[in-house]
């Protein structure tokens, strides 16, 4: 256990090491002489040429501008989509309105027929019943 606790805190360390190393602002040193020499003529330093700075600018336009093109076209695209999906919403609308009517039509055919065939159960009921008081009529002789 003290081994891997050892081997944990060392890698930690290292990784703290090793960004901190990475994350620092280091800038080169210069030459420069600790006292200037009395006889000798100070030196000129020149700046840097600005082209590097110009290189880093272009290129930081460069993904801006792509960022925006990008930012467009998916603006467009988000805009294609959602007419798609108004198009899929009306369609998918007509198609509910139009299996509400069928099934409106289907329940109003049942209905009928069920009244149809209750109707037919109901003077069937009465014809039984008919039959039935004739039939104890003629047994009982008030016929």
């Amino acid at each position: 256990m003290k081994k891997t606790r050892v081997s944990v805190a060392l890698l930690a360390a290292l990784t703290s090491l090793t960004m901190l190393a990475a994350c620092s602002k280091e800038e080169p040193a210069k030459d420069v002489p600790a006292a200037p020499a009395a006889s000798a003529p100070a030196p000129v330093v020149t700046p840097a040429p600005a082209t590097e700075t110009n290189a880093s600018q272009s290129k930081t336009d460069a993904v801006v501008e792509k960022a925006e093109e990008l930012k467009d076209t998916a603006a467009k695209e988000a805009d294609k989509v959602k007419e798609e999906a108004a198009k899929d919403s009306n369609t998918l609308k007509a198609d509910a309105e139009a299996a509400a009517d069928t099934v409106t039509e289907k329940a109003a055919e049942l209905k009928d027929d069920a009244a149809d065939l209750l109707g037919k159960a109901g003077d069937a009921v009465k014809e039984g019943a008919a039959k039935a008081d004739n039939a104890i009529q003629d047994a009982v002789g008030n016929k």
